[in-house]
């Protein structure tokens, strides 16, 4: 029997380096990556028949602030991410609508802990 995965999360508009560099990384921490979408329509469908608990968004995108609504409407249970191109200080959205709070470096450690505490918020 497998066991549940810590988090189940959507990359969606990363480039090539930032994402395979996540999945490497998620993979190693028991953390299921359920799609990797670029366009806006394949993420917000994936999101919304995916049922992902976090959802990873490049920050520096021009359309990030619609796409994160869009968001929002489709998988209003999802934690979003707001990783910009540096990787220095994400922004994380809390469901259902909480107050924008940025994730202080080191990034990465930082990124595994905000995707283990989506999975126990969810099973509580």
């Amino acid at each position: 029997m497998s066991q549940r995965p810590i988090a189940r999360v959507l990359l969606a508009k990363l480039d090539n380096v930032m994402r395979s560099g996540l999945v490497q990384e998620f993979s190693d921490d028991g953390i299921e990556v359920i799609g990797q979408e670029q366009s806006e329509e394949g993420i917000v469908f994936t999101a919304s028949i995916a049922t992902p608990d976090v959802i990873v968004i490049d920050g520096d995108s021009h359309n990030a602030p619609e796409l994160r609504e869009r968001l929002r409407k489709v998988a209003p249970g999802a934690k979003v991410i707001l990783l910009p191109r540096d990787e220095v200080w994400p922004t994380v959205l809390d469901p259902p609508a909480g107050r924008p709070r940025l994730i202080p470096p080191p990034v990465l450690e930082a990124l595994r802990n905000e995707l283990r505490g989506s999975r126990q918020r969810i099973e509580e």
